[in-house]
């Protein structure tokens, strides 16, 4: 080797990023990386959105139950409940996605938000015409209309967040968020 540095590409204990496009540019390329991880970064707002399209799942749960346990469905109605389950186990498993800062977990909240805000609105005023309150049904289209909103302005910061992350893994830097 004729440079007076010695040969670390073999070495498994070397600095770590030593081997990014543009590290022999020292501070630019520090500086690249720091932009893009702040980038990456979780923000609140999509937080809040994760938190409330959790929140209405958890509604649904509660909803379902309580349904199974106050109501004796027949013919098609008996099929609500199950639907109101898998609707509930829907916007909790997104949810848990939107925190991850999933773009594609964004719009299926907005989506999710959207068909809650409808069906549980109707199943609401059906059981109230035949008599029946809850209180968890009159507060799950709220709920899911917070989410919806929160939902929709969530989708530009996963979006940066998702690019950031892309940016960041071509650096070499790994990012599981």
């Amino acid at each position: 080797m004729s440079s007076s540095q010695p040969d670390t590409s073999s070495n498994p204990f070397r600095p770590p990023n030593t081997d990014l496009p543009g590290a022999d540019h020292g501070v630019a390329a520090d500086a690249d990386v720091d932009s893009l991880l702040s980038a990456a970064k979780k923000s609140g707002m999509v937080m809040a959105a994760a938190a409330l399209l959790a929140c209405v799942g958890a509604l649904l749960l509660l909803s379902t139950v309580q349904t199974w346990d106050a109501m004796s469905l027949r013919g098609s109605y008996r099929f609500v409940p199950y639907g109101m389950l898998v609707l509930g186990l829907a916007c909790a498993f997104t949810g848990l996605h939107l925190y991850r800062h999933r773009p594609w977990a964004a719009v299926f909240g907005l989506v999710l938000s959207l068909i809650v805000i409808v069906g549980v609105a109707i199943w609401f005023f059906m059981a109230a015409s035949s008599g029946i309150l809850s209180l968890i049904a009159l507060l799950t289209p709220i709920v899911a209309i917070l989410s919806a909103v929160f939902a929709g302005i969530a989708i530009g910061p996963c979006q940066r967040s998702a690019r950031a992350r892309q940016q960041l893994m071509e650096h070499g830097v790994p990012t599981d968020l």
